[in-house]
């Protein structure tokens, strides 16, 4: 008896569900305020999600946070942070903020927006930059020699 070959066709079909499988997240992890704080004035920051494309986001501050924040929803993907204490000082704070995305199932997670309360020039913040070393560069010193002594063998030729 020779090896005989069997086959056989069946059609398989699968349903896949998409399921909310990722949690929401910042896209930008850090904010600015201008210093000295006022009431009005707030930081708007944005979230997405892999799994939407409409999303319907809700948040609130996790944590000890409610004293010195107001978070507040602007759109389906910007929620905003006001100042509630207005004598906070200069500074980068962690403000932990909690983020649902009313999928199904439901994905939150607690992410970490920093708030940089700065001093302002024209509404964004304005950074000093240190110079540890204010004398002139190497390349600057032999700039003004070589300068100097062109001038000299100018006057002398």
């Amino acid at each position: 008896m020779s090896g005989v070959l069997k086959s056989s066709v069946a059609q398989l079909i699968l349903h896949l569900t998409d399921v909310n499988d990722n949690p929401p997240y910042l896209v930008n992890e850090i904010v600015s305020l201008c210093h000295p704080l006022q009431g009005d004035k707030s930081a708007k920051f944005e979230v997405a999600d892999l799994d939407s494309d409409i999303p319907n986001f809700t948040y609130s501050l996790a944590g000890k946070y409610e004293d010195n924040w107001i978070i507040s929803k602007v759109d389906s993907k910007h929620g905003s942070i006001t100042p509630k204490n207005l004598k906070l000082e200069q500074n980068v704070y962690d403000v932990l903020v909690r983020i649902n995305d009313n999928g199904r199932p439901p994905m939150k997670d607690v992410v970490t927006l920093k708030v940089n309360v700065c001093r302002c020039v024209s509404d964004r913040c304005y950074v000093e930059i240190d110079n540890p070393n204010p004398s002139p560069t190497v390349g600057a010193t032999i700039g003004i020699l070589v300068g100097v002594l062109l001038v000299i063998g100018k006057c002398l030729y």
